[in-house]
């Protein structure tokens, strides 16, 4: 039975090794048909069959495999069967493919060396537009560098800066950037040289005034007091006669001057009236003096006696040194006054 299995192996073997069928007897039973199998298998897998003389065994058994069978399908079977497969595949394989690769690698290396289209130019491995990029502007490695308050820009391959924000450059140093701060600098406030004036502050670009003061004509003012902005900008209180203007929360106002009153009422004509010589307001509007009498430093005086005269705020006498022949009329130190004249 043994080697009957084994020859049933070594036929399926063959078989899937060589790619061909081996000729089997007709009669599919019996031991003539194992030998007729055997010495087939025999002569074509052993070298020196150990059982080409040997005659068909009727007597031989299951029980007695031949040795040779065994030993002669391993070492030619595996041997073979093994170098065959070993060598074909591994060695074709291995050398096929490798140097396939290797050579593809040179073709595909040699197309992978970039290129750029117009305008762009190749730098540092990437395509670039020398007219706008800010990392090769110009040319490859020119960078555009940023100064303080500053943007960088590549403008028709040459580098610019343009301030940002709310900076400026007004000292016009490139070097510094762009130094000032045009929302708060007093003297570039909102843009380069416009100086907030007096006391005025800078917020936001605007020249602005403390609170309760307003910017009028470029100067801070208080619309409540100003004379001249009083109650708005260029309100301006009048000065008229006699009397001095003055802004009293926002409103005009006029104030007389001593010893001038306003004595009709009338604004326009201001304080109209002096006091210390009305003789119809002497001392204060409506104090009339007596017919013949005059007012002086603002008191009535006359009329005077028979024999004077009103000379100032007093009655003199005439026919004196001091007054000859009228009020005031003075001598010289060697004349007399002789009948109201000097002589």
């Amino acid at each position: 039975m043994v080697r009957r299995t084994m020859v049933g192996l070594v036929g399926v073997v063959v078989l899937g090794a060589w790619g061909c069928a081996l000729p089997w007897p007709a009669a599919a039973n019996g031991p003539a048909a194992v030998d007729a199998a055997l010495a087939i298998v025999d002569g074509a897998v052993d070298v020196t069959p150990s059982d080409a003389g040997e005659p068909a065994d009727a007597s031989r058994t299951d029980a007695t495999p031949s040795p040779d069978i065994a030993v002669t399908t391993d070492a030619g079977i595996d041997g073979g069967v093994d170098a065959g497969i070993d060598t074909g595949i591994d060695t074709g394989a291995d050398t096929g493919v490798d140097t396939g690769f290797v050579a593809a690698d040179v073709v595909h290396d040699a197309a992978d060396v970039p290129s750029c289209m117009a305008p762009r130019s190749l730098c540092n491995g990437a395509c670039v537009d020398l007219a706008t990029d800010v990392t090769h502007c110009g040319g490859c490695g020119i960078s555009c560098s940023t100064r303080f308050g500053t943007t960088a820009a590549c403008v028709a391959g040459t580098c610019r800066t343009t301030c940002t924000g709310t900076y400026g450059d007004c000292d016009g140093i490139a070097t510094n950037g762009c130094e000032t701060n045009l929302a708060t600098s007093r003297t570039n406030c909102g843009a380069c040289g416009n100086d907030c004036p007096g006391t005025a502050t800078c917020a936001a670009g605007i020249c602005m005034c403390f609170a309760g003061q307003a910017l009028c004509g470029g100067s801070c003012v208080n619309l409540v007091t100003s004379t001249a902005n009083c109650g708005a900008c260029g309100n301006e209180c009048p000065t008229r006669p006699g009397s001095t203007a003055s802004c009293v929360a926002g409103a005009c106002h006029s104030a007389c001057n001593m010893p001038f009153a306003d004595c009709d009422g009338v604004a326009t004509n201001g304080c109209e009236v002096n006091l210390t010589t009305s003789t119809a307001n002497c001392g204060a509007c409506g104090t009339t003096c007596a017919s013949g009498a005059a007012c002086c430093g603002g008191a009535c005086v006359g009329p005077c006696a028979a024999g004077t005269v009103q000379c100032g705020c007093a009655c003199v006498p005439l026919g004196t040194t001091t007054n000859c022949g009228a009020c005031g009329d003075r001598c010289g130190a060697a004349q007399l006054c002789v009948m109201g004249a000097c002589m």
